[in-house]
């Protein structure tokens, strides 16, 4: 057993045979064992690729996704993730151009005909979205399934909260 003396800067940790084994200071803490336990286990991790991109695919739907799409439709999305915007998910450059069609079809090295037919299927299924403003032409992916960041704005959201792949 230990007591605690001393004034308000320092306090003695000392044993029942009034052995001073310790101080704490002002600011110091004290640790319980789990703590401790987990300081030592975050000591043995490190911060991968911290600046590199990167883009989220939720494990609880993966799943029933690979069963809803076919190989080239799943293709066709792993060749997009790359151009997910932050926040928006719109399939843009870093620029901030939007993918045309044409520009998707000299990525997967499809045609534009099959382009179309790919992504009418994914809209269809929801994994993606087509949306016109003004004269363009953007596709949206579905962020209960992919997204880029922490952050995913509330018009997203509202686009794809009655798909089927919001299970929350």
């Amino acid at each position: 057993m230990y007591s605690i003396e001393g004034d308000k800067l320092s306090k003695r940790l000392i044993t029942d045979q009034g052995e001073v084994i310790g101080t704490i200071n002002d600011g110091d803490r004290i640790l319980r064992n789990a703590s401790v336990k987990h300081l030592i286990k975050q000591s043995s991790l490190v911060e991968f690729l911290p600046n590199v991109n990167y883009v989220k695919i939720y494990t609880d739907p993966l799943k029933e996704l690979k069963r809803a799409l076919t190989g080239a439709e799943m293709l066709f999305i792993i060749s997009m993730l790359e151009f997910i915007s932050y926040e928006t998910g719109i399939l843009q450059h870093c620029n901030g151009r939007v993918l045309t069609r044409k520009t998707m079809a000299e990525i997967t090295g499809n045609d534009v005909k099959t382009i179309d037919r790919l992504t009418a299927s994914l809209v269809k299924k929801e994994v993606i979205g087509k949306h016109k403003t003004g004269r363009t032409i953007c596709f949206t992916v579905n962020p209960y399934l992919f997204c880029k960041g922490k952050m995913v704005s509330k018009t997203l959201t509202k686009l794809y909260e009655k798909s089927r792949w919001n299970k929350r």
